[in-house]
């Protein structure tokens, strides 16, 4: 059956090609079910002649580099020799008006129809030597291809002996696959265990997206053996392998229907190009494998990633398209190209014109809005793929300044080892993602610089850099500060082009070299992308690397808020600054806008002044002068623009062993090998900002082993240093933080110590001494006016300068100047050091102030247990409570403290809940996976006596471990016995039965953080609210997920209750842009309400007390108390972040991570403190949970129990 569908499109493309149409044209789209019935199999043929009519039908196509034109040269004059016959050497234009085969020759990117080859999977570009290979009606070209690949003369000449070997008579040439190095065959016992690992792969369901990855990774890698050998059995071994794929594509699994694989799809047709070419590929493979081509498109051309291009196809427009949509249309190019080709198609015609419609609505826009490390080269990696691979881009394309300002920043982002700094949702290490337009730019462009990028990320991949030579690296243009502006395209799309009269920052870095030893400071400029995988960022560091050593880094995926970056938090009377996804809401906080950005001119020594203004009350610039390999000034300035009560607090995140210093932190790392003494970084604060750190793991997404995978320098775990101030302020007040950071040598290297002259005025004692300046400063030796001036041996560099009279230097200006110079001549190192140490010696070191003190009465009777590693979770019911440790230990203890029964399990216990049944109180107790590679959890039930009643299984799932991060239950009508409910990281909430049975298992995206459940219709069962890592509010009723709320993402807490006393409960979610979110199932008439809380939610605590519904404390200290309609009732301010906070007798306790537990009464009034102490090596957030008697905190090794 067909449907005709017809569509009038106006097809003016932006950028004219060969596929584009120019005029109005009827166009058919022809629905199709199956291929047509009787429909013949497509075979190319065995063989061909390079004659015709006994004269020679074939061309040599020259190289584009006019230079191997003697290897054409070459390659002509030794087959003529061989087969007496003459070849005529033209160029790619020339060959393509003719209809005569062709012998290609070099490299992958030799010219251009080598160039598409490559692009859709048909060449090798083999690493072990030569490479020759006939392939008979190339593509869509109409015409066979020699292909003798080589990379240098030696191997030129192998090749050239073994194609006239395999070759006597160029009238029959048989189809011949020659591959240096590839000699080595799979056994017949591996290819059927190949096939046999497919289907275990389909049954074990560990992915939502199985045909992708059954595609890129198991049909690539065996089409890609017969590629590179010719082997017959391999061409077996794809079809059956094929025949799994079409047999299980498009089940249901766990309640989610496989859609189709759009991401990888556009590999199938390709490698079907290359399996067509052998006669084992049969008649029934070839038929199916169309149709699968058929039925994949049909399916995309429905969803929802190709919805916009059908729609500005059918509008006869062009737009700019993100992942999704490019993904669909490159996959849906492919298959229709293909089926074009081989079977003349008639509905491949409308889906090609669709694909490149969407395509010429990206070409123009190399620069993505999608502010991400991966996410940002994605979509222009994806229409560079498609434009070589189709042909409809030719090279002259990507001639421009456009593309060519692309590439410049692309490696303005590369560190010196190889990698960028993993903003976004990104991974934080190893991020590689320009790798592909650099390989690019090496091949299209000819760059040199971007040559040695592609080499050094090589020599990276293969773990190879203690090999690599460091030689031939970009030149001194490429060092100091060099940046890119956020450019108009990018603000159209995020709705403010021209809305700023400043530029503004898209990324720049800091760099001292190109060799192993160098340093490397990221920033990033963009707050917030409005897309899917930006960050709240803006003015961040999102990487300081010096030598092999990462010191400052930048964190989880889908942790987009600035507590999660080394930035800023600030909050207003309560409330944080609004985190919409909207630029053009947030106003002018939604960029950084620059305000100086320079070097000296040996770009040894730099500044960048960047602004947000208008964030919550304040204008930020934070101001970074970089010394090159000596260390770096953060100035962080807060200017304050609305009267009000302020929290700000500096975030910076490292990793390794941190000790407090008298006025910062020194982290210690481990050494590379026995030479290296590089291991230590400095954290020094200069303002007396109050100051704390904490240590926490991040499992990160997709990650087995943490955020820091493979990184060998350290434990993996994050280090957070945070300095904070806060207190009423004015218009006109100023917060500042003063920071100096230096990576430093040596067995005893000594801490850098920054004193403060002036209010405005600090020097520091690096090793050498420096100075900044904030407005006028002026001595018998110095009179200065600027905004802010930095001065040291290595030169002066400030920002809005007016003056600059140092010694007998004398700059003055009446208007507002940036300033980069090297020290004056008129200067001496020696006489600056000495003036600067004279003023150091008489300044004051300013210590970090005290925590606030709450005014209430102190109660000592805490009493305190340990444990025998650091605890990770706790769970309490009644009169007694449980705990997991580190070291798995399990423990049942009373009130207290004496344990009646305990469990020792192999790994780490990741959750505890308690489970009242009908034999009494038992433990659901989830471990953390034995291995991380296949990564199984496990869930156990025991007894009171700690003994295991049943054990069950959390599998692996798109690639995340099955640890079980939440435990609770759910009570089920009629039934006394509840369902425990199980969240685990691989993306999935489970219901069990107190006999083990699995009664429900049900998919959510990504992680589970945080579970709770309630009786949200009336019907007697509860309903389980699923907290995630992502987007999503879900609800599961019954084993399935009621429709979805899109949010913020992450989920930190949760409570689910009755808000308005009707009986039907709902949820209440704190997420992590600091705002509360309640959502009810449909039937219940309450209206979703959000509220903005200030910080990071740590605990939500039903109170239904009057007005008064909930309590909600939060990482910046407050406990905000909220009616059942959302409005904030009061607010507490405790000195520092809250860790967690239970009800216990109408009273309220909270952990404080400034070493107090306080009780509160539900009108917010603090009634006493009890002293404990927060463990600061511990990755284990501090917990609170209640008994009859007591409530218990736990802490490191420690547990204190206060007595009510």
């Amino acid at each position: 059956m067909k449907i005709i569908l017809t569509f009038l499109s106006a097809i003016f493309y932006a950028l004219p090609s060969p596929a584009q149409h120019k005029e109005k044209q009827v166009i058919q789209q022809i629905i199709t079910e199956k291929l047509p019935t009787g429909l013949k199999p497509y075979y190319p043929g065995s063989q061909f002649s390079l004659l015709k009519n006994n004269l020679s039908n074939v061309v040599i196509v020259k190289s584009d580099d006019i230079k191997r034109d003697d290897l054409a040269t070459q390659i002509r004059d030794f087959l003529k020799k061989k087969w007496k016959i003459e070849i005529p050497i033209v160029n790619w234009k020339e060959a393509q008006k003719s209809t005569k085969n062709l012998i290609l020759f070099g490299t992958v990117n030799e010219n251009t129809p080598l160039r598409q080859l490559n692009a859709n999977f048909q060449l090798g570009d083999n690493e072990f030597g030569y490479e020759l290979r006939s392939i008979v009606n190339a593509l869509d070209w109409n015409r066979n291809v020699i292909y003798i690949g080589f990379k240098n003369n030696k191997d030129l000449d192998k090749a050239l002996d073994i194609l006239t070997t395999k070759v006597k008579n160029p009238d029959k040439i048989e189809h011949f696959i020659a591959c240096e190095g590839w000699e080595e065959r799979l056994s017949d016992s591996r290819l059927q265990s190949m096939v046999e690992g497919m289907k275990s792969y389909y049954s074990k369901n560990a992915s939502y997206v199985l045909t992708q990855f059954a595609i890129s990774d198991s049909l690539k890698y065996i089409s890609n053996l017969y590629k590179m050998t010719g082997y017959a059995p391999y061409v077996t071994t794809f079809a059956k392998m094929q025949n799994i794929v079409f047999e299980n594509y498009g089940l249901t699994i766990n309640g989610r229907t496989e859609t189709a694989p759009s991401f990888s799809f556009y590999l199938y047709p390709q490698l079907v190009y290359i399996m067509e070419q052998s006669q084992n590929f049969t008649s029934e493979d070839r038929l199916a494998s169309a149709e699968f081509m058929r039925k994949i498109v049909e399916e995309m051309m429905v969803h929802w990633e190709m919805k916009d291009p059908l729609r500005l196809y059918n509008d006869g427009k062009q737009e700019y398209l993100t992942n999704h949509s490019c993904f669909a249309s490159r996959s849906v190019s492919s298959a229709a190209r293909y089926l074009q080709a081989r079977y003349n198609f008639e509905p491949a015609k409308f889906w090609i014109n669709v694909a490149d419609n969407a395509f010429a609505g990206v070409a123009p826009h190399p620069f993505s809005p999608e502010d991400a490390a991966g996410y940002q080269y994605l979509v222009y990696q994806i229409f560079i793929d498609y434009a070589l691979a189709s042909g409809v881009y030719d090279l002259d394309f990507f001639e421009n300044d456009t593309f060519k300002n692309y590439v410049e920043f692309c490696k303005l982002q590369f560190n010196h080892l190889g990698y960028t700094a993993g903003f976004g949702d990104a991974n934080p290490m190893g991020h590689d993602g320009g790798y592909t337009v650099l390989k690019y730019a090496v091949d299209i462009l000819r760059d040199k610089e971007a040559e040695y990028l592609v080499s050094l990320i090589e020599s990276r991949r293969q773990n190879k850099l203690k090999e690599f030579p460091f030689t031939n690296s970009p030149g001194v243009e490429s060092l100091g500060l060099k940046y890119q502006e956020v450019v108009p395209f990018k603000q159209e799309q995020y709705e403010v082009g021209n809305y700023y009269n400043k530029p503004t920052l898209d990324k720049a870095t800091f760099r001292s070299g190109w060799d192993k030893e160098a340093d490397f400071l990221s920033i990033t400029g963009i707050n917030g992308d409005g897309y899917n995988h930006g960050h709240f960022d803006a003015n961040g560091i999102s990487q300081y690397i010096s030598g092999n050593k990462l010191w400052l880094w930048e964190g989880d995926y889908i942790k987009k808020f600035p507590n999660d970056h080394n930035s800023i938090v600030v909050n207003k009377d309560g409330k944080l600054p609004d985190q919409t996804r909207s630029l053009k809401k947030r106003r002018k906080s939604s960029l950084s806008q620059i305000l100086a950005a320079g070097n000296t001119p040996k770009r040894g020594n730099s500044l960048l002044s960047i602004m947000l203004e208008d964030y919550n009350g304040t204008n930020w610039t934070r101001n970074i002068n970089y010394i090159a390999k000596s260390g770096f000034w953060v100035i962080d300035e807060l200017d304050i623009q609305e009267e009000g009560n302020y929290i700000a607090e500096a975030y910076w995140r490292s990793t390794g062993a941190v000790s407090s210093l008298k006025q910062g932190y020194k982290i210690t790392q481990k050494k590379s090998d026995e030479q290296d003494d590089a291991t230590a970084f400095y954290v020094i604060e200069g303002s007396g900002a109050n100051r704390f750190n904490r240590t926490v793991f991040e499992d990160m997404h997709g990650r087995k082993d943490g955020n820091l995978s493979g990184y060998m320098f350290s434990d993996r775990n994050t280090q957070y240093i945070i300095h904070r101030k806060d207190g009423k302020y004015k218009k006109g007040d100023k917060i500042l933080f003063i920071n100096f950071m230096q990576a430093a040598s040596g067995k005893n290297s000594k801490s850098p110590e920054i004193r403060k002259v002036t209010e405005n005025m600090f020097v520091a004692n690096t090793e050498v001494f420096r100075a900044v300046i904030l407005g006028a400063f002026s001595n018998k030796f110095m009179d200065i006016d600027a905004d802010i001036c930095f001065i040291g041996p290595e030169g002066i560099v400030a920002r809005g300068a007016n003056k600059l009279n140092i010694g007998s230097f004398k700059w003055q200006s009446l208007n507002k100047q940036n300033v980069f110079i090297e020290l004056p001549k008129e200067l001496s190192v020696e006489d600056l050091q000495q003036r600067l140490a004279n003023l150091n010696q008489q300044a004051k070191l300013s210590l970090p102030t005290e925590y606030n003190n709450v005014n209430v009465p102190k109660n000592n009777q805490v009493v305190i247990g340990d444990y025998s590693s650091n605890i990770s979770v706790m769970s309490s019911f009644v009169d007694r409570y449980a705990v997991g440790g580190q070291n798995g230990l399990f423990s049942i203890r009373n009130e207290n403290g004496e344990e009646l029964a305990s469990r020792k399990f192999t790994k780490a216990i990741s959750a505890i809940c308690a489970v009242k049944t009908s034999k009494g109180v038992y433990w659901a107790v989830g471990v953390e996976p034995v291995n991380s590679r296949i990564g199984e959890g496990k869930l156990y039930f025991l007894d009171q006596n700690a003994e295991i009643v049943w054990q069950q299984s959390i599998p692996l799932y798109q690639k995340r471990n099955g640890k079980i991060t939440t435990l609770f239950t759910a009570k089920v009508k009629d039934t006394s016995e509840p369902l425990i409910i199980a969240g685990a990281q691989s993306w999935h909430y489970f219901a069990f039965s107190t006999a083990g049975k699995q009664i429900w298992k049900q998919a959510v995206f990504h992680g589970a953080t945080i579970g709770a459940a309630g009786d949200m219709d009336g019907d007697g069962s509860d309903e389980v609210a699923a907290g995630t890592e992502y987007y999503y509010h879900s609800i599961i009723k019954d084993g399935k997920v009621l429709p979805h709320t899109v949010t913020s993402p992450w989920v930190y807490a949760l409570a689910v209750m009755d808000l308005n006393g009707d009986g039907l409960k709902e949820a209440v979610y704190g997420r992590g842009d600091g705002y509360l979110y309640v959502q009810a199932i449909d039937k219940n008439p309450v209206k979703p309400w959000t509220l903005n809380i200030g910080g990071k939610p740590t605990a939500i605590v039903p109170i239904e007390k009057n007005d008064i519904k909930i309590a909600v404390s939060n990482a910046l200290g407050n406990i905000t108390f909220v009616d059942g309609n959302g409005k904030a009732i009061k607010t507490v301010n405790l000195p520092l972040s809250i860790e967690d906070m239970v009800m216990s007798k109408q009273k309220l306790y909270a952990v404080c991570a400034d070493n107090y537990i306080y009780k509160l009464n539900l009108n917010g009034d603090v009634l006493e403190k009890y002293p404990y102490l927060l463990d600061r090596g511990s990755i284990y957030t501090p917990k609170i949970v209640d008994t009859d008697k007591a409530i218990h905190v736990f802490s490191g090794k420690k547990i204190f129990s206060v007595s009510k």
